[in-house]
């Protein structure tokens, strides 16, 4: 692995966050102010990026590893009498994504981009961090002593996924990916309190088995000719 041959990289991405207890959480809020128009959503989309470098670490195998470093923002707003109550969390991850195509690593491929195989499959480790927040017009809920609401969390999480370098522009190319991300547990300190002022029926800040369903779009700049899948070198194989 060398950086002189790594490729910077970023994405940007939407996840889907399947999780019924936290959705608890927001429905118990809206349950009990019946006299609300706006509600709160659950806390199922999030919207963010990541920017990383891609190394290539077995040129016959064609295996890659992009480190990267994402943040995302899972939110809902809900603006009821002047007053604008908004609730979610910020998540910041630091991963290891390893790109590799199923063949390739028992027959090295040759007709291939800078980046690989066009079609690829990702296996990543990750370790993220979780803030939590609860927001009335613009402020920070705060606690007892005077004390702002804002702990902060972590949790490990593994993801799989494929993706397609579709396209080259110049020397970026264009690759959009899915994946599925599996958290084995999430802590949010407090996160039902605070959003409903108590928590008498027991609601779960501590939630297992959370999974984000994921779909980004990637732009890699490679020092590669651009063209690279389009004019194979002479001699390459499929």
């Amino acid at each position: 692995m060398s950086i002189l041959f790594s490729q910077p990289t970023g994405e940007l991405k939407y996840s889907y966050l399947h999780s019924p207890e936290l959705d608890k959480i927001v429905q118990t809020y809206n349950f009990a102010r019946p006299w609300q128009e706006v509600k709160l959503i659950p806390l199922t989309h999030g919207f963010g990026g990541t920017l990383g470098w891609n190394f290539k670490l077995l040129s016959y195998q064609q295996l890659h590893m992009v480190t990267q470093l994402g943040y995302q923002r899972f939110g809902a707003v809900a603006e009821n009498f002047n007053e604008k109550n908004s609730v979610g969390f910020h998540r910041m991850a630091i991963s290891l994504s390893f790109r590799f195509h199923p063949r390739a690593l028992f027959k090295g491929i040759q007709t291939c981009g800078p980046l690989g195989p066009r079609w690829f499959l990702t296996l990543t480790p990750e370790y993220s961090l979780f803030m939590p927040f609860v927001r009335t017009n613009g402020n920070l809920l705060m606690l007892d002593e005077d004390m702002p609401y804002r702990p902060i969390t972590s949790s490990f999480a593994l993801s799989f996924g494929t993706g397609y370098h579709a396209m080259t522009i110049k020397r970026f190319v264009i690759t959009p990916e899915v994946s599925a991300t599996w958290f084995p547990r999430i802590e949010l300190d407090d996160f039902a309190e605070a959003v409903n002022g108590h928590n008498i029926t027991s609601l779960q800040n501590d939630v297992k088995s959370v999974f984000h369903l994921n779909a980004g779009l990637r732009i890699t700049w490679v020092r590669g000719k651009a063209n690279w899948w389009e004019r194979p070198r002479e001699g390459d194989k499929e």
